[in-house]
């Protein structure tokens, strides 16, 4: 049996690094910009009892990308949520959001 734990984070590794790789294909990381998981929420709707999980995120429409990038560019930091889901032989086993955000970090 996977724990609530485990199935969080595996939630917000698949969200982290989908955001992840679209900062890079966008060209950001070499901007100078970082991404962080900031924060998230998970609803559980069933037990999960296998050896495989699979975790899938989407990345937002273009239109919230496009803002986020905006935002991003303009103050350098934005925020943004991926969403996604946790499934185990095709059955959800949980949904969950996380809020992602992009920052350039502080000149020492």
């Amino acid at each position: 049996t996977a724990f609530a734990g485990s199935l969080y984070s595996v939630g917000v590794l698949s969200a982290y690094y989908l955001g992840r790789s679209w900062v890079q294909r966008e060209g950001l990381d070499s901007a100078g910009f970082e991404l962080v998981a900031k924060s998230g929420r998970i609803d559980y709707k069933r037990p999960v009892k296998a050896s495989a999980i699979v975790a899938r995120s989407v990345l937002p429409s273009d239109a919230e990308l496009a803002a986020f990038r905006a935002t991003l560019e303009a103050e350098g930091k934005a925020f943004v949520d991926i969403c996604g889901e946790v499934c185990v032989e095709e059955k959800v086993a949980c949904e969950y959001s996380i809020t992602v955000c992009a920052f350039k970090p502080r000149t020492k």
